[in-house]
């Protein structure tokens, strides 16, 4: 008797079950994928706590418009997580399709990779996706831990020759200006090998191949200063347009453009140093932009801090 009475019970249980499966689903689903709290790692050693206009590093990882996918995304490369999952508001029912075109724009993502600390900066990107509103983001960093281990290596090698405690801030960024561009050439053969999709065997376009090779492409002398100017905990991020990439540096209480690119021309193929991109204005640099080169949205790269 009493097995036939658990018996009954069981059926009932299962008979519910079934008249209410979507609600049942429902719960599921709110308190096991909506619901979940989203795991977040410590930031690496190399997250900047610089305050921007256009990013802003934030806690709250699910996104209820499409504005707040750069500053999730932001905050992801920011901290150097490798792996992150997130998810959707619920009510927000374009989540899934903003969040795809959002991450299409290849344009709108090198923006923000700007933002972030050489180190941090991506290769490439995987975005994985359900209907169920959960998004998985996967980075692949440029700077492997080897080529890290060895820039940290030689920065701190050359700051210490170089930068002494009586130097101005300008002084310093000076000195590393003129130390790049004395110890390194343009690589002409490294910009043909990127026009072709080629590998660069030079890494050039790397603040390692700067250092090992002394050849640089503009994302190599610009990572490079950009890593000298946050161990200086000098506020900057790289800003780039189309076809070339320089450093934005905030001191004196402005917004200065430092390219060293364009600093160091070869003239009757010999290597000479300039200053006339050494810390100068926007009004400046649309002077002497006569390459057009340095045509940068400013509603991006906004001159506030």
């Amino acid at each position: 008797m009493r097995k036939l009475f658990k018996l009954f019970i069981l059926l009932g249980i299962l008979w519910l079950v079934y008249l209410n499966q979507e609600k049942i689903t429902t719960v599921l689903l709110e308190h096991f994928i909506y619901k979940t709290p989203i795991l977040q790692n410590e930031p690496n050693a190399y997250k900047l706590s610089y305050k921007y206009k256009y990013v802003t590093n934030t806690s709250s990882f699910s996104p209820e418009k499409k504005e707040d996918f750069i500053d999730i995304f932001y905050t992801v490369l920011n901290n150097g997580w490798d792996e992150f999952t997130f998810y959707c508001e619920k009510d927000y029912t374009n989540c899934l399709e903003d969040m795809s075109k959002f991450f299409k724009d290849e344009k709108s993502l090198s923006y923000i990779n700007n933002y972030v600390h050489p180190y941090n900066s991506y290769k490439s990107i995987h975005m994985a996706y359900n209907s169920y509103g959960r998004i998985v983001l996967s980075i692949e960093k440029l700077y492997t831990e080897k080529d890290i281990e060895f820039i940290n290596k030689e920065v701190e090698k050359i700051y210490d020759q170089l930068i002494t405690n009586t130097m101005s801030e300008k002084e310093k960024i000076k000195t590393i200006h003129d130390y790049i561009i004395d110890n390194t050439s343009y690589d002409k053969k490294g910009a043909e090998s990127l026009k072709k999709n080629d590998v660069n065997p030079y890494e050039s376009n790397k603040a390692s191949g700067v250092l090992k090779h002394n050849l640089g492409l503009c994302s190599g002398y610009t990572d490079l200063m950009a890593i000298f100017l946050n161990k200086m905990n000098i506020p900057n991020y790289r800003i780039s347009s189309d076809t070339h990439i320089w450093n934005f540096v905030y001191l004196d209480n402005k917004w200065s453009h430092l390219d060293l690119t364009w600093d160091d021309p070869s003239i009757d193929g010999k290597d000479i140093r300039l200053e006339d991109f050494f810390l100068i204005s926007s009004s400046e640099l649309e002077k002497k932009d006569q390459e057009n080169q340095h045509n940068y949205p400013k509603e991006i790269y906004i001159e506030t801090y």
